[in-house]
């Protein structure tokens, strides 16, 4: 599950309603930590696996609303080495910063650890936004 922080919380209200679109980066991670509301740049041991960096983005789509329920996807976001990355490196999740380092948002792979190894391995993540109404 997605975990949204409270300073994500504070980006998204200055970006929803006074159209500060702050760019975002998302990030790997490789500690064995799960996200908070309090999490904190700090909390996270970004990746440091061979070709790997840190990606601008992500591009959210068109939301969708159903059944009393706002569901808003970003485009897959995807990580890969791109040289030989041996020994690689034990993934635990990702997680998203605003141009002053506050973590916005985080989620711990359901299935942590990932392994990134060899010359062509990748690791997608998938960043959405969702709400409920709970009248």
């Amino acid at each position: 599950m997605i975990v949204w922080t409270y300073e994500g919380l504070k980006w998204w209200l200055r970006t929803a309603l006074h159209g500060d679109n702050r760019n975002t980066q998302v990030h790997l991670y490789k500690n064995n930590h799960t996200p908070t509301v309090d999490s904190v740049d700090a909390d996270f041991t970004e990746c440091d696996f061979a070709g790997y960096f840190s990606v601008i983005g992500p591009d959210w789509l068109t939301p969708t609303t159903g059944a009393g329920k706002a569901t808003n996807l970003a485009n897959p976001v995807e990580f890969g080495t791109g040289v030989n990355a041996e020994p690689g490196q034990d993934i635990y999740g990702w997680y998203m910063t605003d141009n002053d380092g506050h973590v916005v948002c985080a989620e711990r792979f359901s299935d942590a650890p990932r392994h990134v190894a060899g010359e062509s391995s990748t690791c997608t993540v998938y960043p959405q936004i969702y709400s409920t109404n709970s009248a």
